[in-house]
């Protein structure tokens, strides 16, 4: 399979996932976003009302210089968090896609997306999110909903650990 067909086939199954994803828990209704590297968790909030998610870091894509990094390049992003996103470097080296295997290139938006669905296909997951500041556009994978009171547990034991 090429590049091309590879991407097309996951930037499709990525729209069905999104539409399921927004349709079942409605993370667009959320006043508030807020991820935490140390944790992996990802947490939507109103008040008291809160969603978490366990999550893995895909890219960013920076207007300023309207380029992708993956997350795995970054070394802003702390060690444990880029993992993840090594396994799409490793797909890519496997196939031969170089779209997958450098670091920070020219990309806009439209690739961005083709690539959170690469992503997706490949780490599994409910669907993609994507926080924007700064000019920063950054992509990542909702993987799994965590109960309240076991993200709750996670955010202790982390910070007892610091």
């Amino acid at each position: 399979m090429t590049y091309q067909d590879f991407a097309a086939q996951c930037h499709q199954e990525l729209h069905t996932l999104q539409d399921e994803m927004h349709t079942r828990y409605d993370i667009n209704s959320y006043a508030n976003w807020y991820y935490d590297q140390q944790t992996g968790l990802f947490t939507f909030s109103t008040g008291e009302e809160q969603l978490n998610f366990r999550y893995a870091d895909v890219g960013s894509l920076s207007e300023k210089s309207n380029t992708w990094m993956w997350a795995w390049h970054n070394e802003s992003v702390l060690a444990k968090a880029r993992k993840p996103a090594e396994t799409i470097k490793q797909y890519g080296e496997t196939h031969g896609f170089e779209q997958l295997t450098t670091g920070v290139f020219e990309a806009d938006e439209y690739d961005a997306w083709e690539f959170a669905g690469i992503a997706l296909k490949l780490l599994g997951g409910i669907g993609v999110y994507r926080p924007y500041s700064d000019n920063l556009k950054k992509f990542v994978i909702l993987q799994e909903v965590i109960p309240n009171e076991e993200a709750q547990a996670i955010k202790e034991r982390n910070l007892e650990n610091n």
